[in-house]
């Protein structure tokens, strides 16, 4: 598994990283950018990007600054836009020898009308008038047509439609449509009826409820939909209780007493008939079992009293399972044996409830050892819509992942190791195994729909690709296979198992390659299209002002000093830079290959652009140290038409559509997948990435259960918590930027601020549950003090 690894990083990061350092190559450069992109939700979008440079190219999409997961091609499709999606978005290409990011492309996404407030039904006395509402968001500008039983109102075209004197003929169902660019929504229907004197068709039930669980009365009333409602205890009103339904949160046995509802309306006055409420308490235990200690033959009792009538029952535990038969206040053994040692419990209940009573531990002396039982038979790791996946998988695809992390990292001098320290750290481990799992899945998709499909390989097909690509890494890199043999050997592996784990990654990317096609079946792009193609992606086509340069990088202001006054006297500037340049490009003379703006460090950038070809630099410090530059040939910004580039904007054009295509498949696929995973921590985790709410809920019952041991399950919750504010932000920020002022918009965003508030509460609970667990990690308290301040500092 340790050289499938290897393999990866030499066909998929390329192994010109490994072996050449920063030096090797054309560095990326971006002759077209992403272009900012307007679309109504529900629809696709596509970003893209042209870049140059030496292969291979690697891509990573961002959004508002944060890596988008998977999105590593030079396209970047979301195939059903949300209002989460709206934002800046920029890719980072990068290859061997160096990096380059996108200027920033803003999609904006128009939401489609939606009705957040529906028309109430309504009901009057004759010659009074009535007001219809509705309350719409979505992309201004909004039209209004009320409708009544199905027909236009003729002038109804606002969001209020008033009737100043109802009569007979208005009774009836309104609705109203409301329009705007992104599509049509009806509202519910609103029934139009006229009052009469109300009258009580579903009276309030007297109730026996537990002290502490909620008790609930229903009336149901006749009379139109203007009914007024009056609760009464004991023939005194309760405040603020005016609706159909009447609750007490939390019952005690002052609440205990007598219940009825006056019903009115603009008509006349009905009184319920009473419903009485009876208060009754859960268990209390009030002599709890006591320890003992016996011996192997002794007879012992634990005993336990509760009061909360006569209906308890009893269960009595050992070691946290129940102990058949043992249903009784008293729990005997007759005859003690060295397996009745243990921890003891007994759970009292009745209708109202249960309690547990203290733990009473029994040691027996003279005890003999026990044998063990055997360890449980293993099953599947994860299952795909039923197909297993192994453990063995999911460890390669986890050090994979690591491992790209562990480079990625290791270009800024940084141990990936350090990310894994602590509660954060646990939380980074989770999100890398969630990500191993995702991968997995979306394989196993693939794998599945391609045999499903017939789609088979021959081994000819995939000897004939992997020898392609295996020599063009060689003469890329301008290695041999003696070297590799060497390198390998080094490393603790052969030559042949490095090809054995190429052509298995070659298989693997040539099954997914023939799937896409397969799901995207023919495509035919008009002549019209590809033109309308070309002119809404005409930058992407054209290239930017370009550098080819070389230069020494050395630690000190005095060794470049040094070697201008060399320079100076007429020694060779690519020999002093294999001599001196701390940089990888030494090897090559200092030469950094053709670069453009925007990919190197803003002061090596503004002195080189500065130079003509075959000019020097002064000395030039930057964050790595102090450079000497010298431009070598220098490219010209172009900008092609049409005829020039017809073959690549077919290419292009055809490539986007079949990969929105096979998004789009793989996209439900995964939404359909039916996934189980054996470990209880990264299934919660796997719910969380498809419903932030669900997968609280499973890190919750995980907690309450107490089946895992997770000592940072609580840090875990309050991160969700945290997580879910964060949604909640967004949501926000996209009502607050994207729809105009109104009394409907402030009513969203003071629901989203309730919602906030309430994720921000239950977060800073689970982080102080957590700090009783782990009093000395600082990630908790930076959290808690985060989340005590004025306002919320996103993790």
């Amino acid at each position: 598994m340790r050289m499938r690894a290897v393999a990866a990083v030499f066909l998929v990061v390329g192994i010109g990283a490994l072996l050449a350092g920063c030096g090797r190559g054309t560095a990326p450069t971006i002759s077209t950018p992403p272009s900012a992109q307007t679309a109504c939700a529900g629809n696709s979008v596509t970003f893209s990007v042209t870049a140059a440079g030496t292969s291979p190219l690697s891509y990573q999409w961002r959004k508002d600054g944060t890596a988008v997961a998977g999105a590593t091609s030079a396209s970047y499709t979301i195939s059903s836009l949300s209002a989460t999606h709206a934002g800046s978005y920029t890719v980072v290409v990068t290859n061997k020898a160096g990096t380059v990011t996108s200027s920033h492309a803003t999609l904006t996404v128009n939401s489609p009308p939606t009705i957040t407030a529906q028309p109430a039904p309504q009901s009057t006395c004759a010659g009074t008038s009535v007001l219809f509402t509705v309350t719409a968001g979505g992309t201004a500008p909004l039209s209004y047509q009320w409708k009544k039983n199905g027909t236009d109102i003729a002038g109804a075209t606002t969001a209020m439609y008033t009737i100043s004197s109802v009569t007979e003929a208005d009774v009836g169902a309104y609705s109203v449509v409301v329009t705007n660019a992104c599509g049509t929504v009806t509202s519910n229907p609103a029934t139009l009826s006229l009052d009469v004197t109300p009258t009580v068709t579903a009276q309030p039930v007297s109730q026996t409820v537990c002290q502490g669980l909620p008790a609930t009365w229903v009336v149901a009333a006749e009379g139109g939909s203007a009914l007024g409602y009056q609760w009464r205890k004991d023939g005194v009103d309760i405040a603020g209780a005016t609706a159909a339904t009447y609750t007490v949160p939390a019952v005690a046995a002052g609440d205990a007493g007598t219940y009825t509802v006056v019903i009115k309306n603009s008509c006349g006055t009905v009184t319920s008939e009473p419903a009485v409420l009876t208060v009754t308490l859960a268990p209390i235990v009030t002599l709890h079992p006591i320890s003992q200690t016996a011996s192997v033959g002794d007879s012992i009792t634990f005993t336990v009293m509760a009061t909360g009538g006569e209906s308890l029952t009893y269960q009595w535990v050992k070691d946290g399972a129940n102990i058949a038969g043992a249903t009784s206040d008293l729990y005997t053994i007759l005859a003690v044996t060295a397996g009745n040692a243990g921890t003891y419990t007994v759970v009292v209940a009745n209708a109202c409830g249960a309690v547990t009573s203290n733990p009473a531990t029994l040691t027996v002396t003279d005890s003999t050892p026990v044998e063990p039982g055997l360890p449980p038979v293993a099953g599947p790791f994860a299952t795909i819509n039923g197909h297993p996946v192994t453990r063995e998988a999911f460890d390669d695809m986890r050090a994979s992942i690591l491992g790209y992390y562990a480079r990625l990292y290791a270009q800024f001098g940084i141990d990936v190791r350090v990310f894994l320290i602590g509660a954060r750290g646990r939380m980074f481990e989770l999100e890398l195994e969630l990500s191993a799992l995702t991968s997995l899945l979306t394989r196993g998709l693939v794998e599945a729909e391609a045999a499903q499909r017939g789609l088979v390989l021959s081994p000819e097909e995939i000897e004939a690709e992997f020898e392609k690509q295996y020599q063009t890494m060689l003469d890329t890199y301008e290695i041999t296979e003696e070297f590799l043999i060497g390198y390998f050997a080094e490393q603790g592996g052969t030559l042949d198992e490095f090809k054995d784990e190429g052509r298995a990654s070659v298989a693997e990317q040539l099954l997914y390659e023939a799937l896409q096609k397969a799901v995207g079946g023919p495509i035919e792009v008009s002549e019209g299209d590809l033109r309308q193609y070309f002119e809404d992606h005409r930058a992407d086509y054209g290239t930017k002002e370009q550098l080819k340069a070389s230069h020494i990088l050395v630690a000190t202001l005095e060794e470049a000093e040094e070697i201008v006054e060399k320079l100076a006297s007429g020694e060779d500037f690519a020999e002093l830079a294999r001599a001196h340049s701390t940089c990888p490009s030494s090897s090559q003379g200092g030469d950094l290959g053709w670069f453009g703006r925007g990919e190197m460090v803003s002061e090596f950038e503004e002195a080189a652009f500065s130079l003509g070809v075959g000019e020097r630099s002064e000395i030039v410090e930057t964050q790595f140290g102090f450079h000497i530059i010298l431009v070598t040939d220098r490219r010209e910004a172009t900008e092609p038409e049409y005829a020039d580039v017809a073959d690549r904007i077919r290419s292009d054009a055809e490539k986007e559509i079949a990969n929105e295509r096979f998004e789009a498949w793989l996209e439900k696929a995964r939404e359909e997948a039916q996934v189980s995973v054996s470990d209880p921590i990264l299934h919660a985790m796997y719910l969380k990435d498809r419903n932030i709410d669900e997968g609280i809920a499973a890190f919750k019952k995980i907690r309450t259960e107490g089946v895992v041991t997770e000592k940072y399950i609580a840090f875990i919750i309050g991160a969700l918590y945290e997580e879910k504010m964060a949604l909640l932000e967004s949501d926000k920020e996209f009502l607050e930027t994207q729809l105009p002022e109104s009394p409907e918009r402030e009513a969203q965003i003071s629901v989203i601020d309730d919602a906030i508030e309430e994720a921000r509460l239950a977060a800073l609970a689970a982080y102080q549950d957590a700090l009783k667990d782990l009093p000395d990690d600082e990630d908790v308290k930076e959290r808690i003090t985060s989340l005590e301040g004025a306002g919320f500092v996103p993790r």
